[in-house]
């Protein structure tokens, strides 16, 4: 994807954000070996201002952007907006309701992404090192949702302290170590549910719940029983 004469690449799941102050002219190319899907959303100043409080240099420090006309930032895109992207892709709603849901889905991608990049600003008082080994410390846990590792032996895996990794993990991403891992399991299985890729005792066991567990800890997240979704 060649912008301002420099190329970028983008491999999915990826999250890619750009902000263009002048007319700007990209050209993409697609290297696939299977069906590519992907949702692109664009929205004017006057709209990011309005729905955001954003203002562009606002946006553009988000996205940790230099001077000048073009801010871009990519990154790996969490689960949660790969759930709301595939929301959006399949619309399970009639027709005459298509619009209202997918505006109301593309608020809520919008406000992910830009969580992210709130995120992406939290770690300005960490080391380089620091954050890259969160980083690590994050992707293991993503990886071993099921049975994550506890908090000695991720500190081990990736380097650091214990008290380093509690600290640090809250600090670069608004949650507790274990927070973070209930959360990114109730919104996976959350995505394997709307899916319809699994049963209810399928997905509460490849996101490492007991069936009794997770019908609770789904409900007090989402307000529904894991099997209202399901249907």
């Amino acid at each position: 994807m060649p912008a301002r004469g420099a190329p970028r690449s983008v491999n999915g799941p990826s999250l890619h954000q750009s902000l263009c102050r002048e007319s700007l002219q990209l050209e993409h190319e697609f290297g696939l070996s299977g069906a590519l899907r992907f949702v692109s959303l664009r929205s004017s100043f006057e709209e990011l201002a309005s729905s955001c409080g954003l203002d562009p240099d606002q946006l553009a420090h988000r996205l940790g952007a230099v001077a000048g006309p073009y801010a871009e930032q990519n990154r790996r895109a969490e689960p949660a907006m790969l759930a709301v992207g595939r929301q959006m892709l399949e619309c399970p709603v009639p027709d005459s309701l298509r619009s209202l849901y997918l505006s109301g889905k593309a608020m809520e991608l919008a406000a992910l992404a830009l969580a992210g990049s709130v995120e992406a600003q939290a770690g300005a008082g960490l080391s380089r090192v620091d954050c890259d080994r969160l980083q690590q410390a994050r992707e293991r846990l993503l990886a071993n949702l099921q049975s994550p590792p506890t908090l000695p032996e991720l500190a081990q895996a990736v380097g650091i302290n214990v008290n380093k990794l509690t600290l640090g993990f809250r600090r670069l991403f608004g949650q507790s170590v274990y927070g973070y891992v209930r959360e990114q399991r109730l919104q996976r299985a959350h995505a394997l549910l709307a899916a319809g890729v699994m049963s209810v005792s399928e997905a509460a066991y490849a996101c490492g719940y007991t069936d009794s567990h997770f019908t609770k800890a789904f409900r007090r997240r989402y307000g529904i029983a894991p099997s209202e979704l399901r249907r």
